[in-house]
């Protein structure tokens, strides 16, 4: 069901999880592309193709599709150009890959990642670029050593829902009921007829600067998560002016992790230590 639910909001949303990573120097491309091949043995969902139908929909093997198809190597002259071009880039659940892996190369290397947000929410991206990481760096110290292949669960909000008491589940049905949903009480206008892609901002926060926005959301009751999208929908305030004193309904992410009784991740694993990463191998900053 949150398959189906995800794959209908791409209308309407950019269903799209990424992640940046800026190093002071060069990576070892062909390194990087043994990594990334092992890590879809431990995430095969990435090889997938989205199957459409009425009853069952399902994710389907893509036999056509390598790690070629996922990982690519991109010469940048403009490397701000071509960053923008990468993470503004599609990708279709039903054709596939569900991921998008590029290492921009201009004076020093920027991992992008791409991913379909049907297969990962941002911290099952956190937990592939972990694998990712810990591959890279065992390919060096043991080569042919791989990872063991990913396990089938369940991807159905049941495994939630399944937890709950059944007084909780009948409150939440009565309040669901009573409470019918409304339509969006404010929005941007979209302007239609270009096929051009999206532009994708980036915020480059200094590890000084993120740990102040952590220590003021722990002060406060909330995440750096909260704190960010807090500060999104108050740069839009501006914009939309709405009247004063008027009630704006805004969405928010929740982690329902912390309602199953399983919550660990097929693909959470931090890198090993035995590393021989020098220092040009180590990321010099995040971007968001």
């Amino acid at each position: 069901m949150c398959d189906q639910m995800l794959y209908c909001f791409r209308a309407v949303a950019d269903q799209q999880v990424r992640c940046i990573l800026a190093f002071d120097g060069r990576l070892d491309a062909d390194r990087l592309r043994q990594a990334v091949a092992l890590s879809l043995v431990a995430v095969p969902e990435l090889r997938c193709r989205y199957v459409e139908r009425w009853w069952r929909p399902q994710w389907r093997a893509a036999s056509e599709l390598d790690h070629d198809a996922i990982f690519k190597v991109r010469e940048a002259g403009d490397v701000a150009e071509e960053l923008q071009r990468v993470i503004a880039g599609g990708i279709d659940p039903l054709i596939g890959p569900q991921a998008l892996i590029s290492l921009l190369r201009g004076g020093s290397d920027i991992l992008c990642i791409n991913m379909n947000h049907m297969v990962a929410d941002a911290a099952g991206l956190k937990d592939y670029s972990y694998l990712l990481a810990g591959l890279y760096a065992q390919l060096v110290a043991s080569p042919h050593r791989g990872p063991r292949p990913g396990r089938r669960g369940s991807r159905s909000l049941t495994q939630v829902s399944r937890q709950l008491p059944v007084g909780a589940r009948l409150r939440l049905a009565r309040r669901a009921l009573a409470k019918p949903a409304a339509g969006a009480s404010w929005g941007l206008c979209l302007a239609g007829g270009t096929e051009s892609l999206p532009c994708v901002a980036t915020l480059h926060l200094p590890p000084g600067r993120f740990r102040q926005i952590q220590d003021y959301g722990k002060e406060h009751g909330a995440t750096a998560n909260d704190v960010l999208l807090t500060a999104y929908y108050r740069a839009l305030l501006p914009i939309i002016e709405p009247p004063p004193a008027a009630l704006l309904e805004v969405s928010v992410p929740v982690d329902l992790r912390r309602y199953s009784s399983s919550t660990a991740s097929a693909t959470a694993s931090p890198p090993p230590r035995h590393s021989d990463a020098r220092p040009v191998d180590r990321p010099r900053s995040r971007k968001a």
